[in-house]
């Protein structure tokens, strides 16, 4: 039962308005209610719709794995996707692994950052009174390139 099956297999059976309504029904059914779900239900093309979603299951995860966002004990305030977008924005930009700048300020090298934590350690350095040249031989960070408000 487990044959290979290639996107080819299916020609012009699954464009790509089903994939993205395939999205749509999984988010749907994960973090909407039931009418949401019902109005996609009720599209045509279900039928691809139901191949798009059985190709994007990881069949090697236990099903229990799979299912396991369905023991949350109450349901999710849905958003918008602009206030989803807007939330994940202000998380990206105000969330910094303070371990890994922590070890960067003390000269670990080795510690992959992001542009904002780059960014928030020249902000962190420059606050506390030390050089721009100390900055660059310490961390690896070249201070010309962020723009520092103290």
């Amino acid at each position: 039962m487990t044959a290979a099956v290639s996107w080819e297999d299916y020609g012009d059976f699954l464009p790509p308005e089903a994939i993205e309504a395939a999205t749509s029904l999984a988010c749907a059914v994960r973090d909407f209610d039931s009418r949401t779900v019902a109005e996609i239900l009720t599209r045509p093309d279900l039928a691809a719709i139901a191949v798009a979603l059985a190709a994007m299951v990881d069949v090697s995860k236990p099903v229990r794995t799979l299912l396991r966002w369905t023991e949350r004990c109450s349901p999710p305030v849905p958003l918008t996707v602009v206030e989803q977008r807007r939330a994940d924005l202000v998380r990206s930009l105000t969330h910094f692994d303070e371990v890994a700048i922590e070890r960067r300020m003390r000269g670990d090298k080795t510690v992959r950052l992001t542009k904002n934590e780059r960014a928030e350690i020249a902000r962190r350095w420059k606050q506390s009174g030390r050089g721009s040249a100390d900055l660059e031989r310490t961390t690896g960070i070249k201070s010309t390139r962020y723009t520092v408000a103290v």
